[in-house]
Formats: structure tokens, sequence, C-alpha cells
């Protein structure tokens, strides 16, 4: 074998097994990556009129995901429960992709007579404009309801 065929050889393989010194940065599994979403709701707040004693009346509160990542909502529950007359089911970890929107609905009864009741539904976010979001509720009851009678 000539010296030069040995060298060239020799370069072939060295190079050959040499280390990538290459990055690719690829996604084989399509995952969106999860950054900060972007929210919007509606309605502002939400409200309930003309209640009747002891009937139960329900509101949807639709949150979208509106940026250019998931939204994800770590939690969303009654803060203010004004007295009792609110509730919703407590949801952890939803998930909204972009574009899509999810409703979450929302309860109240009134038992006892008042002129108004008020409460707060509190959504944690990923969105740093969002991050604990606090949104009105209020009731009223119907005006055929009556306030109680205090004697004057």
């Amino acid at each position: 074998m000539r010296p030069t065929s040995f060298i060239t050889m020799l370069g072939l393989l060295l190079s050959a097994c040499a280390a990538e010194t290459s990055f690719q940065n690829t996604n084989d599994e399509g995952e969106f990556e999860q950054g900060n979403g972007e929210l919007s709701h509606t309605p502002e707040v939400v409200e309930f009129a003309e209640l009747q004693e002891a009937v139960t009346t329900s509101a949807m509160l639709k949150i979208s995901s509106v940026g250019e990542n998931n939204l994800v909502i770590y939690e969303i529950r009654i803060l203010d429960s004004g007295g009792g007359v609110f509730y919703m089911e407590e949801a952890e970890d939803v998930s909204l992709a972009p574009g899509t929107s999810r409703e979450f609905p929302v309860t109240a009864t009134m038992t006892d007579w008042a002129a108004e009741a008020t409460g707060t539904v509190r959504v944690k976010t990923n969105d740093p404009e969002a991050i604990a979001l606090e949104i009105g509720c209020s009731a009223t009851p119907a005006p055929d309801w009556g306030a109680p009678d205090t004697g004057e």
C-alpha cells in the first residue's frame, strides 16, 4: 500500500468517527409549546336578575384562548359566594388551544331576601395579564318577592 493511500484512508476514517458538531432542534411529536396564554371572557360580570325565592338559576362564564400559545387555567372557583348565593363546580388544569373556548356554569340561589348579592369568581391562568383574574357576580331578587316587612 502506498503511503498516500494510507494517509487518505486514515483521514477518511477519522472524519467518519468525529463527533457531530451540529445541533438540530426537532419536535417529532408536534406538541405546542406552552408559553404564556392570553384570555378573554364573557360576560364581564356574571349577572342574575329577578331571582325567585329558592329557585336555582344558572349562567355561563365563557373563557377563550385568544393568544398564540395554549391558555392554561390552573384553577377556577368561587372566591366569594355572596353569602352562599353563588356556586360553581371548581375546575383545575384546563388547557385551551389558541382559538378555542370553554364555558363554565355559575349558579345562583337566593333563599333569603336581599336587595342584591355580590360575589367573585377567581380564575388563575398562565396569562401574564390575568394571573389571578377576579370576575364579579351579582344577583337581584324578583320585584314581586319584595323586601321583608319592617313594620314601618
